[in-house]
């Protein structure tokens, strides 16, 4: 749909908009939030979020949040937002369930609006080409978006092999699912060898994307010789948290377990930590890897085929496999005790990140991308 000069552009944003990293992809918008008219529908079974600065796209159904309305009636109501709101540009976070769920409406309004189709790494796409049904569903995706956006080349590659047009992968390249990373907002942090001794697991779960037991395992295996480092576990689920009373108490009293927290709190934590422990098995670039960089932490993740290309052993990250304890220990080891390797590892990463994740270059190039998608 075109826009007039003088009109907003009108965007509706789909998707599991509590999500933090909608929250800040929208958020980039904010230097020229003149120009947008940002609604936002949250798929089934996901609250809209409280305090949110951006509207619900049921407007005047004030007391009706899309969670509570029937999944089989969720494409009703999208059909009838398209209809009154009448949006230039549907942005959809994520193939599944969003980009899935919502297709055959967003098909049929195919000349009255643009659709960008943001997916995310892991399994969204990188698994599920695998599943001969949600590999179809996914050729018909990239068949009928305008654009698509992924944060990592290997999303891009499988879209290709499913057929994408090459001139629909957004030119920019690859982007974080936040939208990157601003500088201004790690202004606290500390090198390594100045910081305090404590390691966060931003997902201390049990999950089959990463499992938790090998890295409970590896922190006793390391424990004689990080004798005192703090813990933080964040977004622990029951399974993992049942399994903490087998570490020594020695251990658990260095441990501070915690249930999700807001983005904010996170980078917080990370300014006033050394370390950011985060192996798993399946991950696009995980957006906690940018973050712990921006902090200056010493990341310690695992070699995956979405990401070990761009970040360099000892380089930028420490590299530990998921299933492997040792590994996991080891890199531990090093981590806390080696402050010359990670003071070099903090000073590389700053200057890295503002080169593959610059928070504000990111916005410059979405904000063209959508008024380009008006004029079209």
């Amino acid at each position: 749909m075109m826009c007039s000069n003088n009109e907003k552009i009108r965007i509706l944003f789909l998707g599991e908009i509590i999500s933090s990293h909608a929250q800040s992809w929208m958020d980039l918008l904010n230097q020229e939030s003149a120009s947008f008219d940002i609604r936002c529908f949250a798929v089934p079974g996901t609250p809209y979020p409280k305090n949110s600065p951006y509207k619900s796209a049921l407007g005047h159904f004030k007391k009706l949040e899309s969670n509570r309305i029937p999944f089989e009636l969720h494409s009703k109501f999208l059909e009838f937002i398209l209809r009154t709101y009448k949006p230039h540009i549907v942005h959809s976070f994520a193939a599944f369930p969003t980009a899935a769920l919502y297709a055959p409406v967003l098909k049929r309004y195919k000349n009255k609006l643009k659709w960008v189709l943001q997916v995310r790494g892991g399994p969204d796409v990188y698994m599920n080409r695998f599943d001969p049904v949600k590999r179809d569903v996914l050729k018909d995706l990239f068949k009928h978006c305008d654009v698509l956006i992924a944060d990592n080349d290997i999303n891009y590659d499988i879209a290709t092999e499913l057929g994408i047009e090459s001139s629909k992968k957004w030119d920019y390249g690859i982007a974080p699912g936040t939208g990157g990373v601003d500088l201004s907002e790690f202004t606290a942090a500390l090198k390594p060898s100045l910081s305090q001794k404590r390691v966060i697991w931003p997902k201390a779960y049990e999950g089959f994307e990463s499992k938790g037991l090998p890295i409970l395992e590896a922190i006793k295996i390391a424990w004689p010789k990080i004798k005192g480092t703090q813990f933080t576990f964040t977004a622990g689920n029951t399974e993992l948290n049942d399994r903490l009373h087998f570490l020594p108490q020695e251990i658990l009293d260095c441990i501070d377990v915690r249930t999700r927290i807001p983005r904010h709190e996170m980078l917080e934590l990370m300014q006033q930590s050394r370390v950011v422990l985060a192996p798993s098995l399946l991950e696009g670039i995980p957006n906690s890897l940018y973050e712990s960089m921006a902090a200056q932490c010493v990341p310690i993740y695992s070699p995956l085929e979405t990401y070990s290309d761009k970040f360099a052993d000892k380089k930028n990250v420490l590299y530990a496999r998921n299933l492997y304890p040792q590994e996991i220990a080891d890199a531990l080891v090093t981590a806390i005790n080696d402050d010359t390797l990670a003071d070099k590892i903090a000073a590389n990463n700053i200057a890295y990140i503002k080169e593959i994740a610059n928070r504000g270059d990111i916005a410059d190039n979405i904000i063209k991308l959508y008024k380009s998608l008006t004029k079209a």
